[in-house]
């Protein structure tokens, strides 16, 4: 079996497993705000969830709180890409989105996209998956969104302070995740239960 194939029969495991999982919401994430890591970051990229995935709006609205600078992706079907805006802190965020690709939430066109080359403190960068690994390997969902945003600010990213987080339940965490060269990897993975250090 090549890795494309185990990759659409870890997807359908997965994603039957989510369709029985019923307490999407009801999670706080309250044991992030203690991580050093999110007390030092001034950045926080966060995906806004689908009914079936981990919710962080915990960290998106307690961030917004802190003063932090939130930005959420909004995707280009037509160019199969995916930008990152930045959040009004002044202005509630429900209010600066709208219902976008797959039912997403999505940030509104008014607001600024994030720039990686005005950035110089610490940034926290939360990735959603059908699956991880605690090496920190990532299973997406197929369309390669994230892996590709990623790859084309590699260059950016690699020259300032940034740390990847997987976000997921804990039964999406898999022994082992079948990768290719284009695959991303996350550094911490966080559950409602836990945070990891990926190995």
């Amino acid at each position: 079996m090549n890795s494309h194939t185990e990759k659409q029969e870890l997807r359908k495991k997965i994603k039957s497993l989510l369709t029985q999982n019923t307490d999407t919401s009801l999670y706080t994430l309250d044991h992030v705000f203690s991580w050093p890591f999110y007390q030092q970051a001034t950045y926080i990229l966060a995906y806004v969830a689908l009914k079936s995935e981990l919710s962080l709006t915990p960290i998106i609205e307690t961030s917004i709180k802190d003063g932090k600078t939130v930005y959420i992706p909004k995707v280009n079907t037509h160019t199969n890409t995916m930008e990152f805006y930045r959040l009004d802190n002044s202005i509630p965020w429900q209010k600066q989105v709208t219902c976008g690709y797959y039912g997403i939430l999505e940030p509104k066109d008014n607001l600024q996209i994030f720039d990686y080359r005005n950035f110089t403190e610490l940034l926290l960068f939360f990735f959603p998956g059908m699956a991880f690994s605690l090496q920190g390997d990532r299973l997406g969902k197929g369309k390669g969104f994230y892996d590709t945003y990623y790859q084309l600010h590699i260059d950016f990213l690699k020259a300032q302070p940034h740390i990847t987080v997987g976000a997921c339940f804990d039964f999406q965490i898999q022994d082992t995740i079948p990768k290719e060269s284009h695959d991303i990897s996350v550094s911490y993975l966080l559950t409602p239960t836990n945070l990891y250090k990926c190995q």
